[in-house]
């Protein structure tokens, strides 16, 4: 057989090995949370964190008369631990959750096990724990009907103080310790302001022009703080506070923001559907995503991991189920690098055996 034939084959193999890799048919994969109840046209859940395993905690609904559960989903299946945590809120790398034992008092649940975190008889919850175990949350204060932010580490137990008002909580902390929240401020028992507490302080946000009160949902590993503002005719909107700077999000989410990961990649929602934003400035349609990839509808979304995994619900015409949007890999840039050398030596060994079958019958140059 001649060369040029092999150098055909060759490139064919090359094409064939490589090009899946990058030409992706959809940007996501389903995976679908079979926790679907009858009795309504919704799944009847929310989720509310997803780790980098896509370990997914949440909540589900089982009837009008019947006491919902908490659950945990991964691999194996789903699991209802409403008898270990009656709220989960959080869950952790570890696959560590934090929330709400059924007594009433803020946990830990990790391997099966229930560890109470606030043991004084005050009511509690944790709302969120970082890959180092740290846990926040909020307590009541039994002196007067308020609550305080609190921090949870290794057994040992902070209360952070307000910002001058009543309450406050904390909603959220990241790996390096950062945490973010809600308070009263000492001119109104009534609107919240975010704040952000680093290094034994809590510095007050503020809130966005126009708006009335402000509420952190989320902060990056960079130190930016995800929140809501909130407007004097009911309304909200997103914005984003990074090193002094507060930007108003609601020109990309005009309904309202849900969560954002470590990587400051932010969900919400706009009036054309729910959204992807990250921080160079890429949106993504994940309702156009779902639209053309499933022909179902994305109805709400509610947490993104930090790699990129997205909760939500998508319903069609047999009903609603929860639902991760997983992102579809990307080659890597090696990949990139072997598809182009493959091509350049079958390329050069087509040329060489067109070259060797090249000939010269009265000086006019014909292929064989």
């Amino acid at each position: 057989m001649k060369l040029a034939s092999y150098a055909a084959r060759a490139q064919a193999v090359v094409l064939a090995l490589l090009l899946p890799a990058i030409a992706q048919a959809d940007p996501y994969t389903f995976n679908y949370i079979n926790i679907m109840t009858e009795w309504q046209y919704s799944s009847g859940g929310t989720i509310s964190a997803i780790n980098n395993s896509n370990q997914v905690t949440g909540y589900v609904s089982f009837g009008p008369e019947l006491p919902g559960a908490p659950f945990l989903f991964d691999k194996h299946g789903t699991a209802y631990l409403g008898s270990q945590l009656a709220n989960i809120h959080d869950i952790n790398d570890a696959g560590v959750m934090a929330g709400t034992a059924p007594g009433g008092t803020a946990a830990l649940l990790a391997n099966g096990q229930t560890s109470t975190l606030l043991n004084d008889g005050r009511s509690s919850t944790a709302l969120a724990i970082n890959n180092h175990g740290v846990a926040v949350g909020y307590a009541m204060n039994t002196g007067v009907f308020s609550y305080h932010a609190m921090v949870y580490n290794n057994g040992a137990v902070t209360e952070l103080g307000t910002l001058g008002g009543r309450d406050s909580f904390a909603t959220d902390i990241n790996d390096a310790g950062v945490i973010v929240g809600n308070s009263h401020t000492s001119d109104s028992n009534f609107a919240t302001h975010a704040f952000i507490y680093k290094d034994g302080v809590m510095t007050d946000l503020g809130v966005p022009a126009g708006a009335t009160a402000s509420a952190a949902l989320s902060v990056a590993d960079d130190g930016s703080v995800l929140g809501t503002a909130y407007l004097p005719n009911g309304t909200a909107k997103g914005f984003l506070y990074h090193d002094g700077v507060t930007t108003d999000l609601s020109g990309i989410f005009t309904r309202s923001v849900a969560d954002m990961n470590s990587t400051c990649t932010i969900l919400g929602e706009s009036e054309e559907g729910f959204m992807l934003y990250n921080r160079l400035g890429q949106v993504v349609d994940l309702s156009l995503v779902v639209s053309q990839t499933t022909g179902s509808t994305l109805t709400q979304v509610f947490a993104i991991s930090d790699n990129g995994t997205v909760g939500g619900e998508i319903c069609g015409d047999l009903g609603c189920t929860l639902a991760l949007m997983i992102p579809s890999a990307v080659p890597e840039p090696a990949t990139y690098g072997m598809l182009l050398i493959g091509l350049g030596v079958v390329g050069w060994l087509g040329r060489r055996g067109q070259a060797r079958s090249y000939s010269s019958t009265m000086g006019t140059p014909t292929w064989r």
